[in-house]
């Protein structure tokens, strides 16, 4: 019994896949972004006392203590904002029901509708700062919630670019592959 060596083969031409569109990755990028940048925010309703946020019945305020700064020269400061729920814009002048306590620091008169982060900031040598706004008091103290980056920068373009980054970064990589694919299966040099 005699073994034969296999016959020569001719080169098979890579078996080509179907092609993948390169929207696809980009389009669910862009439902992601839609969807985010269109959520509703929630209202920050919280019990009295808890994190700082009060509902003004009367007036459809909420004031807010979002957060604080211990400063290193025994001092804090602490940031306060608001949500208004009435639809437009409140004005509440400086007063009995508008004021602050244990700071230096000037609360706004005028309260757009919406939610408004880090409107105004306080800072005491004290224990605590209380920004009463209609007949509820929004408190804050060294152990408050501790700002984790400046609270008057919006965070939103930091979660967008980190939303889009994988994204572009799919893109370009799909779109780099079919071109070197393309590259390999012609007859011309790219």
């Amino acid at each position: 019994m005699s073994i034969s060596p296999p016959a020569p083969t001719q080169p098979t031409a890579p078996r080509s896949r179907p092609r993948r569109s390169p929207v696809r990755p980009l389009a669910a990028g862009a439902v992601a972004l839609i969807a985010f940048l269109c959520a509703p925010v929630a209202p920050a309703t919280a019990a009295p006392d808890d994190d700082g946020s009060h509902h003004d019945a009367e007036a459809g305020l909420s004031s807010v203590t979002e957060c604080v700064i211990v400063n290193g020269d025994g001092t804090f400061t602490a940031f306060f904002g608001y949500d208004n729920r009435t639809g437009g814009p409140v004005r509440r002048p400086l007063g009995e029901a508008n004021r602050v306590r244990g700071a230096e620091g000037a609360a706004p008169t005028t309260f757009a509708a919406g939610r408004h982060v880090a409107v105004f900031s306080a800072t005491s040598t004290g224990s605590r700062i209380t920004w009463r706004l209609g007949d509820r008091d929004a408190v804050a103290t060294p152990r408050s919630v501790p700002c984790s980056t400046n609270p008057s920068m919006p965070e939103a373009p930091v979660t967008l670019v980190l939303l889009l980054a994988p994204t572009f970064v799919t893109g370009w990589w799909i779109r780099r592959r079919q071109r070197l694919l393309s590259c390999a299966t012609a007859s011309r040099p790219c």
